[in-house]
């Protein structure tokens, strides 16, 4: 063999040793960025159903404070300043937990209705 074939066998062969390294530096650098996004769409998610659940408890909340004092729907959608069918579910899942009121119990009940 000469100098010129030996050395297009080794480049060949380097060829490819460079190459599945370079692809694997590239897949790292692809799941590393791929990582970043997806924990960043993660906490926003969380960060919505978060926002979503304190104002569904606060509202369960002013809603049992009111239909302890005996208030109807329309009256407790006024004063709340929601719109009527907006409010309905958990109006009906608060009366319907009467009378322990429990919010969790309240909580799961409107999950559910949800699915």
């Amino acid at each position: 063999m000469c100098r010129d074939e030996v050395k297009a066998e080794v480049r060949k062969e380097l060829e490819g040793e460079v190459k599945a390294e370079v692809r694997k530096e590239l897949e790292g650098e692809v799941k590393a960025e791929v990582k970043k996004e997806l924990e960043g769409e993660v906490r926003a998610e969380i960060s919505k159903e978060t926002e979503y659940l304190t104002t569904i408890r606060l509202l369960i909340k002013n809603v049992i404070k009111k239909v302890k004092k005996g208030k109807s729907l329309s009256i407790i959608a006024s004063e709340l300043e929601e719109d009527e069918t907006a409010i309905k579910y958990i109006y009906e899942a608060v009366l319907a937990s009467a009378p322990e009121y429990n919010e969790e119990a309240i909580l799961k009940a409107l999950k559910k209705a949800d699915n």
